[in-house]
């Protein structure tokens, strides 16, 4: 009864395992019909809609690197249509932000010569003015000190000049005693000495007096009167840049500056140039810089000064560029771009010559030969 039961119930199980295989083979037959229907409807919509777009004007296609502008679009009429050309596109060229700044070696900063109180102030800020001409006036005890010493170092001359005189007669009448045997040979030497000693003193007087009158002539005054008055003057032709006194002012200490002249005849262009692009540039070569308030125009420079250390943070080297300024066009701290080409460089001659003519090396000496320009 037993092995019959077992039998039974393995046969039962064997069967239902079957069953379910069966069904699960059907379940997977008709997903993969479902799956092969959508497949072709959504093919047949695709051609569909391709279709439908192709034959709509206007449609813009699907291609993202395609644009279509519609005939009557604004942007149709700013399109330029022309051949594709081969150009030589120069692979060393340097370009870097730029902006005008004073040449270093044309300001003045004027200050007082001597203590003193400013009584006139006779130019204001922005006067073009010349070299020489007078800047402002001034009150100083100390010029009348100067007048002074001048005029008792000119009395101390004369008193040595009296008193050489009346040693050389008396050297003389001692001289003609002791040659009729009259005299002694030790008043002689006595009378040598003493004229000897005057002519010391005059030689002293006249090195004080001289002293003097250059402390008068620094001064731009006469050891004539003492009601003169000190006058600052221009040191060269130039622009006043900065005003820092006015009338009535006292000012002690002369090393503070008053007034700022600057020669803006020619003008410094300063760029940072990259580390990588600094090998490209050198000095006395000619460069172009365009600016900001002159759009189209290009002006021609000569690289006057290359920085000897390197920015350790921006990692640029300051290079200042000269350039003539006759008509005033150029005000520091306008900004533009400086370009340097590359390749093949074809100067304007008169361009060439300033850099010839105007450029100095890192030794000081001028240049007598050509700037160095690459050969075409």
């Amino acid at each position: 009864m037993g092995c019959t039961t077992t039998g039974r119930r393995g046969t039962k199980s064997s069967a239902l395992m079957q069953r379910k295989v069966r069904q699960l083979a059907r379940l997977w037959v008709v997903i993969g019909m479902c799956c092969g229907a959508l497949a072709v409807v959504g093919r047949e919509h695709t051609e569909e809609h391709a279709a439908a777009s192709a034959q709509t004007p206007g449609t813009a296609p699907q291609n993202a690197a395609l644009v279509v502008l519609p005939p009557d679009s604004p942007q149709v009429q700013q399109l330029r249509v022309q051949p594709v050309d081969m150009v030589d596109v120069p692979t060393d060229e340097v370009t870097a932000p730029a902006k005008v700044v004073l040449n270093p070696n044309r300001i003045a900063r004027v200050a007082l010569p001597v203590p003193g109180r400013v009584t006139r102030l006779l130019v204001v800020l922005g006067d073009a003015v010349t070299q020489g001409q007078p800047l402002l006036t001034m009150d100083s005890p100390d010029a009348h000190a100067a007048i002074a010493t001048a005029l008792q170092a000119e009395a101390t001359e004369r008193q040595a000049k009296a008193t050489v005189a009346k040693a050389q007669r008396d050297l003389d009448r001692t001289s003609k005693l002791f040659e009729v045997g009259v005299g002694a040979k030790k008043d002689i030497e006595a009378a040598h000495n003493d004229h000897i000693q005057a002519q010391e003193a005059l030689t002293q007087a006249q090195a004080t007096r001289q002293q003097a009158l250059r402390q008068l002539t620094f001064l731009g005054l006469q050891p004539s009167d003492f009601g003169q008055q000190i006058v600052v003057r221009a040191p060269f032709t130039g622009k006043v840049m900065d005003i820092s006194v006015g009338p009535g002012d006292y000012r002690s200490d002369t090393s503070t500056p008053l007034l700022t002249i600057a020669d803006l005849s020619k003008v410094w262009v300063s760029a940072d140039i990259p580390e990588p692009s600094l090998r490209f540039v050198r000095l006395g070569e000619l460069v172009d810089i365009e600016f900001v308030a002159y759009p189209g125009e290009t002006f021609h420079g000569c690289v006057a000064h290359v920085a000897d250390t390197l920015d350790p943070e921006a990692r640029a080297v300051k290079v200042h560029v000269e350039l003539a300024n006759p008509d005033g066009r150029l005000r520091p701290e306008m900004s533009g771009r400086l370009r340097h080409p590359g390749g093949p460089v074809h100067p304007p001659q008169a361009a060439a010559r300033r850099c010839r003519a105007g450029v100095r090396t890192q030794s000081g000496l001028r240049r007598t030969g050509p700037p160095p320009v690459r050969a075409p």
